[in-house]
């Protein structure tokens, strides 16, 4: 993609192959395939860059290790790749987890993250790990849930869940779990909440079951045109305006921690999750256009729609 071709600009291509006993089969082929469409405009959120063309990510002068996995893999499997990861890396940006459903993690993967977000990464200080909180107007985790929650499944179907919730790694308190708002600063429509969440970032709205249409810009970032039907948000380019999600706002939040630890890399993964709280933002709009978790309303310092508040980057980098 022209975003990322400068000199230094990708250290490592990691694809992987999962086989038999956690084990991975590692290449360098994380081109994008037919169906591939969530990466690229998910990169481009945190690190495309600054080059006088196309768009401009959060921290355009951060270098990139791309990763291409299934995410079919097991437990297991993710904890290989999240050891692979932490030998190149200082921040993973992951926008993928579960729908509403009991998936809690394995002992040894929590453990694995537990140990990684301390000890782990490039400068062994700990890797930073932003994931994001879930585009199903739902908790993060409520063990003891009793709702019915309707969301939008695979193929576009909407289905119905009502027991225990636990959102795998989105809900591990070592994380920085990312919730997201409106370019009105109210809560995005879809977006998930709880106390797991960190901070929030500026997405896109949109209503999850589609009953009705919130206002609310889009994000622009790169696209990945060329590469099949249905790869792409914005057909016959390689950019768009029609991102979102706590897809985008999650690498807004890991090209923040990025600047921050181009600031400062003597800084712990511990002590860069707290900049971000303790310099986030709190005029946001205690306002939701879908009905879910009715109190956003931030007690304490903390907000179950917002976590901490809005990331501003300017003052955590200060």
């Amino acid at each position: 993609h022209p975003d990322f071709v400068g000199t230094g600009k990708v250290v490592a291509q990691l694809n992987a192959t999962p086989v038999a006993n956690g084990l991975i089969n590692w290449d360098s082929n994380v081109s994008p395939r037919p169906g591939d469409y969530h990466g690229t405009p998910c990169l481009g959120v945190a690190v495309a860059e600054g080059n006088g063309t196309g768009v401009v990510g959060v921290a355009p002068g951060c270098a990139l290790v791309a990763v291409r996995f299934p995410l079919s893999m097991s437990d297991a499997h993710f904890v290989t790749m999240f050891q692979k990861i932490s030998g190149v890396a200082d921040v993973v940006s992951c926008s993928w987890g579960y729908g509403p459903a009991d998936a809690g993690m394995s002992s040894a993967l929590k453990d694995a993250i537990a140990q990684l977000t301390r000890t782990g990464g490039r400068r062994g200080k700990g890797l930073v790990i932003c994931i994001a909180a879930g585009n199903n107007n739902c908790p993060v985790k409520d063990l003891a849930n009793t709702k019915t929650y309707k969301y939008r499944g695979s193929g576009g179907f909407i289905r119905s869940y009502s027991g225990p919730i636990d959102r795998w790694i989105a809900a591990h308190p070592d994380v920085c779990t990312i919730s997201a708002c409106t370019s009105r600063k109210t809560r995005s429509a879809y977006s998930s909440w709880g106390p797991e969440i960190c901070v929030c970032a500026p997405s896109d709205n949109w209503d999850d079951l589609g009953q009705t249409s919130p206002p609310g810009l889009g994000i622009m970032t790169t696209d990945n045109e060329g590469f099949g039907s249905g790869s792409d948000f914005t057909i016959n380019s390689r950019f768009t305006d029609q991102f979102g999600g706590t897809s985008s706002a999650t690498p807004t939040v890991a090209g923040v921690c990025g600047l921050i630890l181009s600031q400062n890399s003597t800084l712990t993964a511990a002590e860069v999750r707290k900049i971000l709280q303790d310099t986030a933002d709190k005029d946001l709009v205690i306002f939701s256009d879908t009905t879910g978790n009715s109190n956003g309303a931030f007690v304490n310092g903390r907000s179950p729609w917002f976590g901490s508040g809005k990331v501003n980057a300017f003052k955590a980098v200060q």
